[in-house]
């Protein structure tokens, strides 16, 4: 039994670093965490992408939990965030964690895989991320799920942000914004808030180039109608006040794809894997997978 949900409480494994020769990341570190399936071959392989602020050291006890099910689970930090290389908080371009993403699958979960079944979860900006990614990345995939995806900002912070983002951007485009730390909204388990200010790896800040790069890449999510094909699981928290929900169900209604699920979840926050009842959320997880993307 899994009890720690933060990673921070336990040792991380040491990263493999993976480094592209070319395109917008050239050059870049890209700390990535492999966690074979226990007992044999796995049913499915899949890669978290984290959301904004975070690192893997968040996701390892979902990745644990998976192994324990029968699934290989990976890990990496996105460029900007955690220990890949990339000043934090100032992510230029979604281009730039669309690319880490790509590295992390090909060169990390796909000379692991198999043959096996690769399925891509992606949470809030990571979301966003792997929606961004999707049009390179989904030949390789088997399935998508999204948790609390960012696909469009609340309106307070989409359009009251949206002017002194844009007027910081012509003076200084890498200047802080400071962002409260507000862990309420992101989990009802008390036991966790300590724990987002004592990580000396998340940050609290946001650069205007950051900012504005989110918005672009929430105009193109939002715009999408289809998920290139792969089945979908849609994992959601009435109590969300993280991303805008409402437009993120519309946006689930519209698309046109024939194999596409939705979980709600009464009660619970915008970090469905960071509640008190996030084994539930797990097996919720691993039982799509098994009907819809993994081997028997």
């Amino acid at each position: 039994m899994i009890e720690l949900k933060a990673g921070l409480a336990a040792s991380l494994p040491a990263p493999e670093w993976l480094v592209p020769r070319g395109g917008p990341a050239a050059g870049m570190r890209l700390a990535f965490r492999a966690y074979p399936a226990s007992g044999g071959l796995p049913r499915a392989h899949v890669l978290v992408s984290h959301g904004f602020s975070e690192h893997s050291g968040w996701w390892q006890h979902v990745a644990q939990a998976l192994q324990a099910r029968g699934l290989s689970a990976y890990l990496f930090d996105h460029y900007h965030h955690g220990q890949s290389d990339g000043r934090v908080a100032d992510v230029p371009s979604y281009d730039v964690l669309a690319a880490g993403l790509a590295l992390a699958l090909d060169e990390g979960v796909l000379p692991r895989a198999g043959g096996a079944p690769v399925v891509l979860l992606g949470h809030s900006n990571g979301g966003l991320a792997s929606l961004h990614a999707l049009h390179r990345v989904a030949a390789r995939l088997s399935g998508l799920v999204l948790c609390s995806p960012l696909i469009q900002m609340p309106w307070v912070s989409q359009w009251l942000g949206a002017f002194p983002a844009w007027a910081m951007s012509l003076v200084n485009p890498g200047a802080y914004w400071s962002l409260p730390e507000e862990p309420r909204r992101l989990t009802s388990d008390a036991t966790l808030w300590p724990m987002y200010q004592r990580d000396p790896l998340r940050f609290h800040k946001i650069t205007p180039r950051f900012y504005l790069a989110m918005r672009a890449a929430c105009a193109l999510a939002l715009a999408r109608t289809d998920v290139e094909g792969l089945p979908l699981l849609l994992l959601s928290a009435d109590g969300d006040q993280v991303v805008n929900r409402p437009a993120m169900l519309r946006w689930y209604a519209r698309l046109d794809t024939r194999d596409k699920t939705h979980i709600a979840h009464p009660d619970c926050r915008h970090e469905l894997f960071n509640e008190r009842d996030w084994l539930r959320v797990v097996e919720e997880v691993v039982s799509w997978i098994a009907a819809h993307c993994a081997r028997p």
